[in-house]
């Protein structure tokens, strides 16, 4: 059985990151997600490619399998499923349920714990005085 969990650094950090897409009536929309867990706390932005700036998220929530977050500039709530390393998901505009997907940039660290048996192969060892060994025979 392999399990994994997130591993953070000494000073409770974990980072991920996204690159988004979103395709709708307005157009394609491009960018990335970076979010940073410190002490239990996450907090996140958003660049768009098509404006070239950043925006601060808030109530972020990330689990193994979903993700939450609000852009306040825009009131949009994004929610969304995590699988693998992409993740597929809806947000809110002006009422109406849009589609967004991304891609994970930076795998999080993890640690796989196993109880793997590790079985060897007996070899036969014989002493030699001689340094190398007598190779002749």
């Amino acid at each position: 059985m392999v399990t994994k969990q997130e591993i953070p650094n000494a000073a409770g950090l974990s980072k991920r990151e996204w690159k988004f897409d979103i395709n709708n009536s307005t157009g394609q929309w491009t960018g990335r997600l970076v979010f940073e867990k410190i002490n239990g706390v996450w907090s996140g932005k958003m660049w768009h490619d098509q404006t070239n700036a950043w925006e601060n998220l808030s109530k972020i929530n990330i689990t193994a399998s979903d993700i939450s977050f609000t852009r306040p500039t825009a009131t949009q709530l994004y929610t969304g499923a995590i699988s693998g390393n992409k993740v597929d998901g809806t947000f809110t505009w002006s009422g109406q349920n849009w589609k967004w997907t991304a891609e994970e940039l930076n795998a999080p660290v993890t640690k796989s714990e196993t109880s793997k048996e590790i079985k060897y192969k007996p070899v036969n060892v014989t002493a030699s005085s001689t340094y190398p060994p007598d190779q002749s025979t």
